[in-house]
């Protein structure tokens, strides 16, 4: 970084800007006397431009709507005896303005004496019209111009510092080096354009492996390649360089090389050019601060993640024991209460079957009777085999609940379909009585190895899902569709419903242990946690679950 230094005092240019002049008088020949000794007057390379008013409302006006009057040729008498002091009184006092020379003339000494108005008003000069000859007007312009330029520097110079302090107080309260460029380049621009509108262009740059990057800037999307050649020249050098009109500073923070462009530099007073170096100095200190603190912060973090890791893993690894002790408890005594029933179901069963033989058994000898009732005969065969039909299911569904609730040791191969077919043998009957619609599609034809009724447990726990959110959310028409189809190296399972969408601030959630939308109807939580614990932990695969226009998809990966 170059060191800081004042820039020498750079040849002058002709503005294009004028000095801006008010005569205040009722009498237009003064006003064309006046100007014609004026205007050919040059201060600083800079010409007069003239404004005009004949009255004390016309003088007050052209102030409040022109904050640039430099001076101001005020006389005292016109609509009234004391018009030139009311226009005094409010410039200074109602609109505040300081700095615009009043210059009082009066052809009436009389009627405002110049040791009372020196007293009483703010004013700068008092002459009467006769003593202005053109040689003294001259010198009183110039004074006042050089009064006015003075007082104009000295204001400039407090608004710069106060924005310095700013700037400054802005930049060190940032802790992210994403926010901080930003605000340097927004706080150049406001040191630039204090009483001005130059609108230069403002960059932040980085350079890394002989490449630049835009990262901020003001005014440009992107910067022309052409300013290369300045950017090269300035990080071969390792130090600020200025080419014609443009200027780059050169930023060395901890090794990451940084520039900072500003476009029609010539254009900035001395005054600019200094407090943007102090700056610019300020910031590089700043940015120092915030990388050394910032990797203080990542080494303690780098530790403290380490060390939450090891934790984490451990408490993960005790918790999930914990849950499938707790899952596979739960299931053994399920699947006992299961075997109790079937087996207490199954003797009437096995005794309705009987009957419904023996009935079939006696209808077959009476069938070639001349006298028999042809109807009632057809009748009661429809019926008998409806009876056996529903004995059948029945003893089906009991088989598929013992082994539902069965604990697999062991994988076996079977079709993702098959697991599905399984679980819709339990729940069908449930969906239709509560009016849900069940539409699958089965496009899958490849076996897997699974933990069958592991498996199914989470298709069952899906679907039931969907079903207490029907009942929740009162849908009109409930649907549930479940398809399957091959995939690069395994099967996918798709099953979505619409009964509405899950909020999206708690979407990502619904996979954690005890998190529950249920609490009301005693939901543990743990029903979508032990399937993503059984599809991705013991079945290799994946599961997720994404929002759709009218409800939810769960998305369930088993790879080979």
């Amino acid at each position: 970084m170059a060191k800081l230094k004042f820039n020498k005092k750079e040849r002058q240019i002709l503005p294009t800007s004028k000095w801006q002049v008010l005569i205040v008088d009722d009498d237009k020949e003064i006003h064309e006397i006046t100007k014609t000794v004026l205007e050919k007057i040059v201060f600083d390379n800079r010409s007069l431009n003239f404004h005009h008013a004949f009255n004390e409302k016309e003088a007050i006006d052209i102030m409040k709507n022109n904050n640039n009057i430099c001076f101001m040729l005020l006389d005292v008498v016109m609509d009234t005896n004391i018009a030139g002091l009311n226009v005094v009184k409010a410039v200074r006092e109602d609109l505040k303005n300081d700095l615009v020379r009043i210059i009082l003339r009066t052809g009436q000494p009389g009627t405002a004496p110049e040791k009372d108005i020196i007293l009483n008003y703010d004013i700068n000069d008092y002459k009467e019209k006769t003593e202005l000859t053109s040689t003294k007007l001259y010198t009183t312009v110039i004074t006042a111009l050089r009064s006015y330029k003075t007082l104009k520097r000295m204001v400039n110079a407090n608004l710069y510092l106060e924005q310095l302090v700013d700037s400054n107080k802005s930049i060190y309260e940032e802790q992210f080096f994403s926010n901080i460029v930003p605000k340097i380049v927004k706080e150049i621009s406001n040191i630039l354009n204090i009483n001005k509108n130059l609108n230069q262009d403002i960059m932040f740059i980085a350079h890394h492996q002989n490449k630049f990057k835009l990262i901020n800037s003001f005014l440009l999307t992107e910067y022309n390649l052409s300013l290369e050649n300045i950017f090269l020249k300035t990080v071969e050098l390792k130090k600020n360089l200025q080419e014609d009109n443009d200027y780059v500073f050169y930023l060395d923070i901890e090794g990451y090389i940084y520039l900072i462009y500003i476009s029609d530099y010539i254009k900035l007073s001395d005054i600019q050019k200094n407090i943007l170096f102090i700056f610019i100095s300020n910031i590089t200190v700043a940015l120092k601060n915030l990388f050394l603190h910032n990797k203080i912060i990542e080494n303690l973090d780098n530790q403290k993640k380490d060390l939450e890791i090891k934790i984490n893993q451990a408490v993960h690894d005790v918790k999930s024991k914990d849950k499938l002790i707790q899952n596979q408890s739960r299931l053994v005594q399920i699947g006992e209460m299961i075997s109790m029933i079937a087996h207490q179901w199954r003797q009437p069963l096995n005794a309705i079957a009987a009957n419904v033989m023996v009935i079939e058994t006696k209808m077959s000898f009476i069938k070639n009777e001349a006298n028999i009732n042809i109807d009632l005969y057809s009748f009661l065969e429809k019926k008998l085999a409806s009876i056996e039909k529903y004995v059948q299911s029945l003893s089906l569904t009991i088989d598929n609940f013992r082994n539902f609730y069965k604990l697999d040791n062991i994988k076996s191969i079977s079709t993702i379909n098959e697991c599905v077919n399984n679980v819709l043998s339990i729940l069908e009957s449930t969906m239709k009585a509560k009016g849900i619609s069940l539409i699958y599609e089965y496009n899958s034809f490849n076996e897997l190895e699974l933990f069958v009724n592991e498996f199914m447990q989470v298709i069952f726990h899906i679907i039931k899902n969907s079903q207490e959110k029907f009942e929740s959310n009162i849908i009109a028409n409930p649907m549930i569709n479940i398809f399957t189809y091959d995939i690069q190296n395994g099967v996918r399972l798709e099953i979505f419903d619409n009964g509405a969408c899950i909020s999206d601030d708690i979407l990502d959630s619904i996979f954690d242990p005890y998190f529950s939308t249920k609490i009301e109807k005693n939901g543990t939580g743990l029903g979508l946690y032990m399937s993503k614990l059984i599809v991705e932990e013991h079945h290799s695969g994946k599961l997720s679950c994404e929002n759709m226009k009218n409800g939810v998809k769960f998305i369930l990966d088993i790879y080979f």
